[in-house]
């Protein structure tokens, strides 16, 4: 846990690159940014994941819009459906 009480523990599922996978994903996402920025597109960089305690922090249902949650298949998948306005 981190000074404030967040977790700063990476999300399960997601996979490391290392090695000479590492290097070529980086020269791909090189190549494409280059690529892009030809066209005029300028960087951003911007977390993938944040924790749920900082997005629900401020801005209230505003920021529940933007929101996407990774969740685990099967039981986990199940409950949220059940808990949101998802229908059939």
């Amino acid at each position: 846990m981190s000074a404030k009480g967040v977790s700063t523990k990476p999300a399960s599922g997601f996979r490391d690159f290392v090695g000479r996978e590492a290097a070529r994903r980086e020269h791909l996402i090189h190549q494409i940014s280059k690529i892009y920025q030809s066209f005029g597109f300028e960087p951003i960089d911007s977390p993938a994941l944040e924790n749920l305690d900082v997005l629900f922090g401020s801005g209230g249902q505003e920021n529940e819009k933007l929101i996407f949650k990774a969740i685990k298949r099967g039981e986990k998948l199940e409950e949220a459906l059940q808990k949101s306005d998802y229908q059939n």
